[in-house]
């Protein structure tokens, strides 16, 4: 690697590009959060908080292990979280 292109890329970066692009990355986040507690029944919907909490340590295991298995590891930690059924979660 080339560690002075690296850093003189650095320099030239346009660094006011990162307020919208994070506010994005944030407003998809809650839109996916939103839309997953939708798919619960009104009387057994985690809240938001649980539900957010579990679907960033879903995705974060989805980027470390095979298989997709933060997606198990989600409904199991919103289970812990929120109470929710285990099952229920899974048929969603």
């Amino acid at each position: 690697m080339d560690w002075a292109l690296f850093w003189d890329g650095l320099r030239e970066t346009n660094y006011v590009w990162l307020v919208p692009c994070l506010a994005t990355l944030a407003l998809t986040f809650v839109i996916r959060v939103e839309r997953w507690r939708q798919l619960y029944p009104a009387g057994t919907r985690p809240p938001f908080a649980p539900a957010t909490k579990a679907l960033l340590v879903g995705y974060l295991l989805n980027n470390l292990l095979p298989a997709r298995a933060g997606d198990a590891v989600r409904v199991f930690y919103l289970h812990d979280e929120a109470g929710t059924s285990r099952s229920e979660s899974e048929k969603k």
